[in-house]
């Protein structure tokens, strides 16, 4: 279970690397990426997230900011908000 320190630290990485990240193109370069990703919170907290993890916890929180999105849109597939949209809405609206 990811702990709010361990989101934000996955969000802050994300955002501080973030045109890195769009360079690398897909498959194994962004693989290799979120392997250091998990290994930097995995290190810092003594967790054993896997890169899968990491990239499915963020790609989650992106899903729920849209989901937010839609909502407050008044589109009826936003119906359902969740308490990470909630949290990092304004964050991500502001597309690092």
């Amino acid at each position: 279970m990811w702990t709010y320190d361990e989101v934000r630290m996955l969000i802050n990485e994300r955002k501080k690397d973030n045109e890195h990240y769009h360079s690398l193109g897909g498959g194994s370069c962004k693989q290799a990426w979120w392997t250091s990703i998990a290994a930097k919170i995995n290190q810092r907290f003594r967790t054993s997230y896997t890169r899968w993890q990491a990239s499915e916890k963020f790609h989650g929180i992106i899903k729920d900011y849209q989901l937010m999105e839609l909502s407050f849109n008044g589109d009826q597939r936003g119906s359902s908000q969740t308490r990470n949209g909630e949290r990092y809405h304004l964050e991500f609206r502001e597309r690092f």
